[in-house]
């Protein structure tokens, strides 16, 4: 896969949807899907170029060229998942967060019989790939566990979205602890 290729193609379409006014939400949701798609693009690029992709979104709305429904309709799970994201690490949150994550939770049968479900992430192969392409970098990988622990607490908030999937997300940084 040539990125420099892919990163030109992705400008050029942008451009050309741009000079002909015809920049829509949809044009990005395809691009989104495209690189979604692209099994190929190393992920930090990939995470980069969605990025990309979602503040042009941002700009379209800004401009009045009609509305973000990416940015309008999660603003609010948005909103409190951010200031979620912006705590200081800790080391005792990530600990209690990940022992959650893995664990496989039992079922009893009956008296005799117990059944290990499956844990969550199993459930979510997605989360588990960022988690370990992030494992050298904990605070990364807190807010990843942080982000999952909200959205399955709000999931059924109008507007909820996967954090671990969202780029404006993975790049939030968590503020320093007052010194």
């Amino acid at each position: 896969m040539n990125l420099r290729k892919a990163n030109f193609d992705l400008h050029y379409d942008l451009e050309l949807a741009r000079s002909k006014g015809k920049l829509s939400d949809e044009d990005i949701d395809k691009h989104v899907k495209k690189l979604l798609d692209d099994k190929d693009m190393p992920g930090e690029y990939k995470d980069f170029l969605l990025c990309a992709l979602m503040n042009e979104g941002r700009l379209l709305s800004l401009k009045g060229k009609g509305e973000n429904n990416y940015n309008d309709k999660h603003s609010t799970f948005r909103k409190n998942l951010l200031s979620i994201l912006k705590k200081p690490y800790d080391e005792e949150e990530y600990k209690r967060l990940r022992l959650d994550i893995e664990v496989h939770r039992a079922h009893h049968l009956d008296p005799h019989v117990v059944k290990l479900d499956k844990s969550y992430l199993d459930h979510y192969p997605d989360l588990k790939e960022k988690l370990l392409r992030f494992q050298d970098d904990e605070p990364k990988c807190l807010n990843l566990l942080r982000g999952f622990f909200f959205w399955l607490q709000y999931l059924p908030m109008e507007g909820s979205f996967e954090p671990w999937k969202d780029p404006l997300s993975l790049m939030v940084k968590q503020e320093r602890r007052p010194s």
